[in-house]
């Protein structure tokens, strides 16, 4: 009897173990079209999210990205779509990404842009973003201007980031 006890009492003991409490700060982002989650793999954060916009030719499929960190000129907030299809060009229609935060009625421009293609054989996609002056609120609007894929005009939801805590028990050797 005292050694199955022990047994379990040892069993019970090495599961936990491996998992230790764990607290941490993120930015979820969302959209207000159909979408779902990409959680991380340790920490279930939802780091991105995933969409699709239908045009005239295709179903593009977009991961949107949004977070603070810091640099070394200070803190910083980016956002971040990554679309996937198959096309001769794509452009922003213009420069006006901005955010906005909930409460204040003022447009942010950002400090500096970037937007990369990417060619694989059967699908290509466009690395685009904008990095912002930190916001400081818990939550901001990132608003990107339409895209142009082969002359057609597609308008892009705004990417909503919040900030949001995640606490649970994460696997030790993550």
């Amino acid at each position: 009897m005292d050694s199955m006890k022990f047994i379990i009492f040892t069993s019970i003991i090495f599961a936990l173990i491996g998992c230790v409490p764990n607290a941490t700060v993120y930015y979820k982002p969302t959209v207000d079209v159909e979408s779902t989650h990409e959680k991380s793999h340790c920490v279930p954060t939802e780091k991105y999210v995933h969409f699709e916009i239908i045009t005239k030719k295709q179903i593009l499929k977009i991961r949107g990205y949004g977070n603070t960190y810091s640099t070394s000129d200070g803190e910083v907030a980016e956002g971040q779509l990554v679309i996937y299809g198959k096309w001769d060009e794509i452009k922003y229609e213009n420069k006006e990404f901005y955010v906005l935060v909930p409460g204040i009625n003022k447009k942010i421009k950002p400090i500096k842009t970037y937007g990369e293609v990417h060619n694989f054989d059967s699908y290509s996609s466009f690395n685009s973003g904008a990095i912002f002056p930190k916001q400081v609120g818990d939550s901001f609007d990132l608003i990107f201007p339409a895209l142009i894929i082969d002359g057609e005009k597609i308008e892009l939801p705004i990417l909503h980031i919040k900030k949001t805590i995640w606490i649970g028990i994460s696997p030790f050797n993550c």
